[in-house]
């Protein structure tokens, strides 16, 4: 019987050695092949998005929440690059001249006057359609 202790113990040791060896081997392999993210190109993206012909600003702000959630940006970093990226790509210079007249304008700021403003422009514009059908 001791023979046999012997021997499980010896086997179970090889085996946890082997075991430990191929999770090492594993690590190993994952971490090389792991795709590196290209942290510059990734914000390059991030930097060239503008608000589509047509697109809502509820939309385009989400896009770029999606580009920026993960840049390696802090919250409060998030936050002036939303802002920014907002501010010079929103597709209306109107609106863009209106924000910009606000110094030290907060993002969630930004994304309100937008959506007032856009749902005032739509309403605006939907009367003057309304108006021409009527003249026409």
């Amino acid at each position: 019987m001791e023979g046999c202790s012997i021997c499980n113990d010896a086997t179970l040791t090889n085996f946890s050695r082997a075991l430990r060896n191929q999770n090492q081997t594993i690590q190993t392999l994952n971490a090389y092949f792991q795709v590196q993210e290209n942290a510059v190109a990734k914000r390059h993206v991030l930097c060239q998005l503008r608000q589509e012909p047509g697109e809502d600003v509820d939309l385009f702000v989400l896009r770029l929440r999606k580009q920026a959630r993960h840049r390696g940006y802090g919250q409060v970093e998030l936050e002036f690059v939303m802002r920014d990226q907002l501010l010079k790509k929103i597709s209306s210079l109107e609106l863009q001249a209106k924000l910009y007249e606000e110094p030290n304008i907060q993002l969630a700021v930004v994304i309100d006057e937008a959506i007032e403003w856009e749902t005032a422009w739509h309403q605006a514009s939907s009367i003057a359609k309304g108006e021409e059908d009527i003249v026409t």
